[in-house]
């Protein structure tokens, strides 16, 4: 299957996805939040306002970014995407600066509010589109893999039938197929034999070709081997869920927080150093270290001693290295005394907990998604190929069994039907002659009797256990 390239991820669906702009609600708004803290508002509620139209004007320009680029493009361009995320980086810029200049009248700070969020959707979007990409396709490919998987279980399962057990399968189905309209037409001949018209004689005769065409139709699919459906593919698109998707073994736990601390760092020191002074910043700085000093450590020893890591939340040494970051970060920025002022850290804390949180999942996914997708999808290529393989096989088995059966059919049992159709013809066709209606019932009986007997064969083919000689085997 064809790999997902960064441009694929990044300038597909995701792009502007509504999920992708759901989710960076939470932390852009304590951003928002975190930065108009000392902003001389007249209501409380001013900076939440503020976050929220910032947000609802980023996810039009998006949207209408991204569905003016893919009338020429379907899927966009590096240059395009990025310079989408930029223009919205730079309105949120522009909003909130204007929400503060004219409600508070303060400063707007145009340059210093769209720089930081140019630098956060640099270090941020990117990384979070690619990753909910990948891990969409992710579902799929382990979807793909499930059915795959299931078609392999039942082209062995194909595969473990010997000859006589298709050919047996074979005659009980043509039996199955042609008995009830036999039975059938014995009855209608039966019931109305005493009182044939010429036009009903046409009409069984009419009914009598069709059986005839049905036994042949029969017998030659058997003999070309259709309706096996063993290497039928079934793409359903199904995906797998959420949950096992996100059971992904890290790839580099120190890498990975590295990247969590720097993104972190980089997302929020700017505003803590110019809301409330250099020693908080520095407070974020040590506090953001440590934390990713756990991030990191607690995965690779967990990996070095064997023990099972996953990036899945919830996965018992994920949620402990969580806890410890958490924990040894909350008590830096409250405890630590580098910022003396205890509130300060109260106020940044939770944004520094939510940004270690999402970026130490996003980041792990980034890094281990594209190496786990590709392995997926070649091993849905060597289970597909396994399964022609056995196909082919199988439908070899079913062609020579199908020639055998039809071999067998071909004799007695649509020579007679041939024979009953040329009978009925032969009445219907000729000219009206008074002597016809005495030898009405004696033909009909002689078709009776050849419907008889190829029910009879019909039962003792389907009943037949050893295998019959062909012309085939001599």
């Amino acid at each position: 299957m064809r790999s997902l390239t960064v441009r694929d991820a990044l300038g597909g669906p995701w792009a502007s996805h509504w999920l992708v702009w759901v989710s960076l609600y939470p932390p852009t708004t304590l951003l928002v939040l975190l930065r108009e803290t000392v902003t001389p508002f007249p209501e409380w509620w001013w900076p939440l306002l503020s976050a929220t139209v910032q947000h609802l004007v980023v996810g039009v320009v998006i949207a209408l970014g991204a569905a003016l680029g893919r009338r020429r493009h379907a899927v966009l361009p590096l240059a395009v995407a990025g310079s989408i995320w930029g223009v919205a980086a730079i309105v949120r810029g522009v909003i909130g600066g204007a929400v503060a200049g004219s409600v508070a009248g303060v400063d707007p700070e145009y340059v210093f509010r769209i720089i930081t969020w140019l630098v956060a959707s640099t270090l941020w979007v990117p990384v979070f589109v690619y990753t909910l990409a990948q891990f969409d396709r992710r579902r799929l490919l382990l979807g793909s893999l499930d059915a795959a998987r299931r078609e392999l279980d039942s082209a062995r399962d194909m595969t473990a039938e010997s000859a006589d057990d298709v050919q047996r399968r074979l005659r009980e189905s043509v039996r199955q197929t042609l008995q009830p309209v036999l039975d059938d037409l014995q009855g209608s001949l039966s019931n109305s034999r005493e009182s044939l018209s010429r036009r009903r004689l046409e009409e069984l005769s009419a009914q009598l070709s069709r059986v005839h065409d049905e036994v042949a139709a029969v017998v030659d699919a058997a003999g070309n081997g259709s309706g096996s459906g063993s290497g039928e593919r079934t793409d359903s698109g199904e995906r797998a869920s959420v949950r096992r998707a996100f059971d992904v073994r890290p790839g580099r736990p120190a890498l990975t927080a590295l990247l969590v601390t720097v993104a972190t760092i980089t997302l929020i020191v700017p505003d803590a150093w110019r809301v409330f002074g250099h020693l908080a910043a520095i407070e974020v700085v040590v506090a953001t270290v440590v934390a990713g000093l756990f991030l990191g450590v607690g995965p690779a020893i967990a990996l070095r001693t064997g023990h099972r890591v996953s990036v899945f939340p919830g996965q018992a040494v994920t949620v402990v290295s969580l806890v410890f970051a958490l924990g040894a970060m909350t008590q830096i920025m409250l405890a630590s005394g580098i910022d003396p002022i205890t509130w300060h850290g109260l106020l940044i804390a939770p944004l520094i907990a939510v940004s270690l949180i999402l970026a130490s999942v996003v980041f792990a996914l980034a890094s281990a998604l594209f190496r786990i997708n590709e392995e997926a999808g070649q091993l849905i290529s060597e289970t597909r190929a396994t399964i022609e393989a056995l196909t082919a096989e199988n439908d070899e088995v079913r062609e020579r069994e199908g020639r055998r059966l039809a071999i067998l059919m071909h004799g007695p049992i649509q020579g007679r039907l041939a024979a009953c159709v040329m009978a009925l013809n032969f009445h219907t066709t000729a000219a009206p002659d008074p002597a016809d209606e005495d030898r009405v019932p004696a033909m009909l009986d002689s078709i009776l009797a050849h419907l008889t007997d190829v029910s009879a064969d019909l039962v003792a083919l389907a009943s037949l256990d050893d295998r019959a000689a062909t012309p085939e085997q001599g």
